[in-house]
């Protein structure tokens, strides 16, 4: 452009020296295989291209393509100029030093009053960093898509600013729909609406919230969900929106239902097991009983009895498993208990006063261990009983039961007879000590016997 002394022509030169975008003034080419040629350049265009502007005037616009400029946005821009149109697009242009940067270009002609273009504006922004963070979001937006959670992202007013592909199938809104809205109470169930009246209590308070809710379909129906809430913050650790993922869990709900359905019948059948081999011992029990009666042995009347309290003792492990809520498990301190009424109502006779001291934590033992360990404390009990207080009007048993770690220790103790010189529980001939020796081995445990203060047996074994 020729040097002019014109006032508003300086003024035009002064505002769009110091605009903000770089700016070209291009002089329009009269024939469209001919380049057009740029006539003035403001300050900024240094800082985008790497050229000074006196380095630019005289040279075409095309000195700022490289190789992976769009030659089909190339060609568009050159017939908008030919054509004297006002054109806009974004364009990969190359810096001075190489590297490439993308800049929204907008071509504006400038036109005298009788209609004549011979120059043209282009404002060139730099958008580079724009397209960037454009770019990542857009490959952020497709990866959520493709996430199988329902995604719904609110701004710190609670309107929906993203709705990903899942939550347009598991609520039927499609993004059209709810973006720019604040209807997201619509998708509660309304029985559910406490929950969400709580979750949002908690969300302020805690910055998030998850736990299970019925949500609502566009069509009205409802289903099961996990959701999970929490509140999104800058910089600044100030709310700028919330962020809502949902998983529909109406599968795994049914398959719950139907494991805890069967798992019921499972508890069911083991209990009626139990009952069954229970009423089973009693009846064997009682035959037992029934057998003694006919007797007149008093030998062969106390091998039935203590037979008889054996089959008893067992018959109590399946009479607790029946009865309590843990099938695999039975607490021994209550067992202990009620075994040593029964023991104490068959041994001591009405005229003895034996005083029994107990000293039991709750103990559970499991199952496999139950039966063994009962018929041992029924054979240490038994023959406290009827061995160590025979022909005591007055005594004392002490029965002690104690959990440390996975080690199980019980202590059965009396202070009747001793036992007799040079005993030892490898070399016994009576049937209970040698049941009560393959017991413990059984248990993979260890017992231990000592005369002082008093006879005490004490068995320790792992769960």
């Amino acid at each position: 452009m020729s040097v002019s002394h014109n006032p508003t022509e300086q003024l035009f030169k002064a505002v769009v020296r110091h605009f903000r975008d770089a700016i070209l003034i291009i002089k329009t080419p009269d024939k469209h295989e001919e380049d057009p040629e740029i006539v003035f350049a403001n300050e900024q265009i240094t800082a985008l291209t790497g050229f000074t502007p006196a380095e630019l005037v005289g040279q075409s616009p095309r000195l700022l393509n490289g190789p992976d400029t769009d030659p089909v946005k190339l060609e568009q821009i050159h017939k908008a100029i030919v054509n004297r149109e006002t054109y806009s697009t974004e364009l990969k242009n190359y810096h001075r030093n190489g590297k490439s940067y993308w800049a929204e270009i907008t071509l504006t002609p400038i036109c005298t009053d009788d209609g004549i273009c011979t120059h043209y504006l282009s404002v060139n922004r730099d958008i580079t960093e724009e397209r960037r963070v454009r770019n990542t979001l857009l490959m952020q937006s497709s990866v959520l898509d493709q996430v199988e959670n329902a995604i719904v992202v609110l701004d710190k007013d609670r309107k929906v600013i993203y709705w990903n592909a899942s939550a347009e199938q598991l609520y039927q809104y499609n993004a059209e729909e709810m973006v720019g809205t604040r209807t997201i109470g619509k998708l509660t169930w309304p029985a559910d609406r406490h929950i969400t009246q709580k979750a949002i209590r908690q969300i302020l308070a805690k910055g998030q919230w998850q736990g299970e809710i019925r949500l609502r379909r566009k069509d009205g129906s409802h289903f099961p969900a996990l959701v999970s809430n929490r509140i999104l913050l800058n910089e600044d650790k100030e709310i700028i929106g919330y962020i809502g993922v949902s998983t529909d869990i109406t599968y795994q709900k049914q398959i719950q239902s139907e494991l805890e359905d069967s798992l019921h019948e499972k508890e069911v059948l083991l209990k009626e097991i139990h009952h069954r081999v229970k009423n089973n011992m009693q009846v064997i029990s009682s035959l037992l009983f029934l057998q003694s009666m006919q007797s007149d042995d008093p030998l062969v009347q106390e091998i039935l009895v203590e037979s008889q309290n054996r089959v008893r003792s067992m018959s109590m492990v399946h009479e607790k498993l029946y009865r309590s809520t843990n099938l695999s498990r039975i607490a021994f301190d209550d067992y202990i208990l009620e075994l040593t009424s029964d023991q104490m109502n068959t041994w001591v006779g009405k005229n003895s006063v034996i005083e029994k001291h107990f000293d039991l934590d709750y103990v559970e033992i499991d199952i496999d261990k139950a039966i063994p360990c009962g018929l041992l404390i029924n054979e240490l009990i038994s023959n406290a009983l009827k061995h160590g207080l025979k022909n005591h009007t007055t005594g004392n048993i002490w029965l002690s039961l104690k959990k440390q770690d996975d080690v199980v220790r019980i202590t059965v103790a009396n202070d009747g007879n001793p036992l007799p010189d040079g005993f030892t529980l490898e070399h016994t001939e009576t049937l209970g000590m040698q049941l009560i020796d393959s017991l413990t081995r059984q248990l993979d445990g260890s017992l231990t016997f000592r005369q002082r203060p008093h006879t005490i047996f004490e068995l320790e074994f792992s769960q």
